[in-house]
């Protein structure tokens, strides 16, 4: 995604219009001009400097780092550009890999396509993300009694779980088996089955850990009907860490 194209997505997701968002830059200290966003959204000037991208992140209310880090990753040289590139997918490569067996050619090959074409300002922050992530010991769950960052776990082994969501495709369609695996840490970017406040039904996420709390992110971008969830640690139960998926072919 290009720096002028996620740009118009985040003012297009604010309570703001390019002048209201000038307004507003300008009373912060960062001063530029209705033309300038203007010409910045639509290609027409280099991005800018690392200051303007995390004022308008700043008052748009989103993360700062996609935007400055495409601005950085747009005007760094072709070579620089080629190695984050051939990073991505070699990484990309290695995800594959893990689930091939598990899914058919064509799902395979729409997944190939989707990791191949996040934008690379997204793919370093997710390294980012999980290298500084806490690790969660679930042990702690004994030692914490009741307090509000407890984190509720399943000890007992696991057999097997059908998925009832479409929310992880294409890794996990709708109507796949899948195993779980039971474990004394949990650590962002874990695939794990999570029962939200004693209900019944779970559901399964890519998921990260934020002091207290616990972002719950689908992997399926395609329908609009699923979205991130974020809980407190004491609102769910971890049932496991998603180890196979078996997907019935059928006839």
């Amino acid at each position: 995604m290009s720096y002028s194209k996620l740009l118009r997505k985040i003012v297009a997701e604010s309570p703001y219009n390019y002048a209201q968002l000038v307004e507003e830059c300008n009373k912060r200290g960062v001063k530029f001009d209705k033309a300038y966003i203007s010409k910045l959204a639509n290609g027409k000037v280099p991005p800018p400097s690392a200051d303007i991208s995390r004022m308008i992140a700043n008052v748009c209310g989103t993360d700062e780092r996609p935007l400055v880090l495409e601005g950085y990753i747009e005007k760094a040289p072709k070579e620089i550009r080629e190695a984050f590139t051939s990073i991505k997918y070699m990484v990309a490569v290695t995800a594959l890999g893990a689930v091939e067996n598990y899914i058919d050619k064509n799902t395979l090959k729409e997944l190939e396509e989707q990791l191949k074409t996040e934008p690379i300002a997204d793919f370093i922050i997710s390294i980012i993300d999980n290298k500084e992530s806490t690790e969660i010991n679930v042990n702690n769950r004994f030692e914490l009694k009741a307090q509000d960052n407890d984190l509720n776990v399943i000890m007992q082994e696991p057999l097997a779980f059908i998925v009832k969501d479409n929310s992880m495709f294409p890794i996990i369609p709708e109507g796949a088996e899948i195993t779980l695996k039971i474990q004394e840490k949990y650590e962002s970017g874990d695939i794990l089955a999570i029962r939200i406040n004693k209900q019944e039904d779970f559901i399964v996420r890519y998921s990260l850990f934020k002091d207290n709390e616990i972002v719950l992110t689908p992997l399926n971008n395609i329908e609009n009907k699923y979205s991130k969830l974020t809980y407190k640690l004491n609102e769910v139960t971890i049932l496991g860490k998603v180890m196979k998926v078996i997907k019935t072919i059928q006839n």
